[in-house]
């Protein structure tokens, strides 16, 4: 009876320890599964690419007729807008050609039915618009308020930012 009991005491201790051992290897093979992964992550993520948001001028904008309409121009400077967003449709320059943008419908609604962010094909546009500082612009409905514009990639990442103003209204 005494080896009976013996025996599964030394039964139970080695089942513990083997329960504690797979407890610890098993930590252990997430851990280096987790690093495994983050590397292969890492390896397979391109390199950043650099987009130059150029100034959209008089002749992009006759050129296309969407242009215009309700919606806001975001300006880095004092010159030609870098950006014009409107309801539907958004347009960017970037190395001499006019990019389309679409409005991503899930994102908050910004001021003259624009949307605060914007994809393309490439990139995305996030426009955020300080609306408590907005000041009376050119004509009625219009007005300027300062902002910031924030391009980012397919991997959420910040390719290039801009603070300025926009030019709203319709």
């Amino acid at each position: 009876m005494r080896l009976g009991i013996a025996i599964l005491a030394a039964a139970s201790v080695l089942a513990i320890a083997c329960n504690n051992e797979t407890a610890e290897s098993s930590a252990a093979q997430e851990k280096a599964d987790a690093e495994d992964v983050a590397a292969v992550e890492t390896a397979n993520m391109p390199p950043l690419a650099e987009v130059d948001l150029q100034p959209i001028g008089y002749d992009d904008i006759m050129q296309n007729p969407q242009m215009e309409g309700t919606g806001c121009s975001f300006f880095a400077s004092d010159e030609d807008p870098i950006a014009i967003l409107g309801s539907d449709i958004g347009f960017v320059k970037v190395n001499g050609d006019v990019q389309r943008m679409s409005p991503d419908a899930g994102s908050a609604e910004g001021p003259a039915g624009t949307r605060s962010t914007y994809d393309g094909r490439e990139f995305s546009l996030r426009l955020s618009v300080n609306e408590s500082e907005k000041e009376d612009g050119e004509g009625e409905g219009y007005f300027t308020a300062p902002a910031s514009l924030v391009v980012v990639d397919g991997y959420d990442r910040e390719l290039t930012s801009s603070e300025g103003r926009v030019g709203c209204g319709g």
